[in-house]
């Protein structure tokens, strides 16, 4: 599972990983902690933004209820009264001791609003997405194995708009006996032996909190595995299955 933000931010999403585990593995917390994280933080901020997290770490607690994207308590790092990170803190439910990352946020501008991101840029965020996951799916797709990929976004009403056309193709008008035909440009990622280790793709809005039992979402399917997909059980509250 990953969750999609503006794609310019990847290599900072990456630091924070590396140097969460890096530095705070070893802190006798079983917890996830979630990022969210303004662009104008830096790689210099690393190291003093986790120190800071180590110093204060009896001052933290799990988050209680989930009123907002990153729960609540929510904390703030403001490094010269410049919100530079916020931050919540999840219990694992292994309770293992070590703090590892959760989910990962980017603010796209200084009052915390998200940065738009254009067709071509989520298409390949995408692409990377499905390059990477399809990777860990060991198994083919089967009647009794799903091989999904669950995408949470920040700019959910442009994704959901844009998601049938990265994966399915752009959208077209042929003409056919004076009545136009809609048909889909060869260019969609879900195609014939195309990223096929993945049945499906369920795309689900920041507000969702996707660790639940139970979420919302749409089902956007392979095209190849249309008989394998209607056999198997579906575990959301409820999806919405968007056709090629």
């Amino acid at each position: 599972m990953k969750r999609l933000h503006n794609v310019t931010h990847e290599l900072t999403k990456l630091l924070f990983k590396r140097e969460c585990q890096n530095h705070l593995s070893v802190i006798a917390k079983p917890w996830f902690i979630n990022f969210w994280v303004s662009d104008q933080f830096t790689g210099q901020d690393l190291n003093p933004f986790f120190a800071f997290l180590k110093r204060s770490i009896k001052q933290f607690s799990p988050v209680t209820s989930l009123d907002t994207l990153l729960g609540e308590p929510q904390y703030s790092w403001e490094p010269n009264g410049t919100p530079l990170v916020r931050f919540s803190f999840t219990e694992k439910s292994n309770k293992e001791p070590g703090i590892f990352p959760g989910v990962t946020y980017l603010m796209g501008t200084e009052n915390g609003s998200l940065a738009p991101i254009d067709a071509d840029a989520f298409r390949k965020s995408v692409k990377r997405l499905l390059k990477k996951s399809r990777e860990t799916m060991i198994r083919p797709v089967s009647p009794t194995q799903a091989n999904l990929l669950v995408m949470q976004s920040v700019h959910f009403p442009f994704a959901d708009k844009t998601m049938p056309a990265a994966l399915y193709g752009d959208e077209g008008i042929t003409w056919r006996e004076k009545d136009p035909e809609p048909f889909r440009q060869p260019n969609g990622l879900f195609r014939h032996n195309t990223f096929s280790k993945i049945c499906g793709l369920i795309l689900v809005s920041p507000q969702e909190w996707v660790f639940s039992d139970s979420f919302k979402g749409d089902y956007f399917w392979h095209p190849s595995h249309v008989q394998s997909i209607q056999c198997h059980p579906k575990p959301f509250e409820e999806i919405m299955f968007i056709r090629p």
